[in-house]
C-alpha cells in the first residue's frame, strides 16, 4: 500500500488490485514474474481493445501460460 500525504496534511492510502479468474490480487504482494505477466497481458489487452479490427498485438516474447505464473489454478479442473 501507497499512502501519499498532501501538504496541506491530508493523508490517503493506495492499494492496487488485479481480477484473475474471479480473484483479486494485491499489486504489492506478487512475485516480480507474476507482475510481469499481469502487466504484459494488461497492455496487450488494452491495445487490442483499441485497436480492435485495425491491428493484433501479442507480447514480444511468449509468456508462460497462466498455470505457471499462477500456481493456484493449475489444481483447478477444467470445465
Amino acid at each position: 500500500m501507497v499512502v501519499l500525504t498532501t501538504p496541506e496534511g491530508w493523508t490517503f492510502n493506495s492499494q492496487a488490485f488485479v481480477n484473475i479468474k474471479g480473484r483479486y490480487y494485491d499489486m504489492d504482494e506478487i512475485t516480480p514474474e507474476q507482475k510481469r505477466w499481469v502487466s504484459t497481458m494488461i497492455n496487450v489487452q488494452g491495445l487490442n481493445a483499441a485497436f480492435a479490427g485495425e491491428r493484433v498485438y501479442r507480447p514480444a516474447e511468449p509468456l508462460p501460460p497462466l498455470e505457471e505464473v499462477f500456481p493456484e489454478f493449475a489444481a483447478e479442473p477444467t470445465t
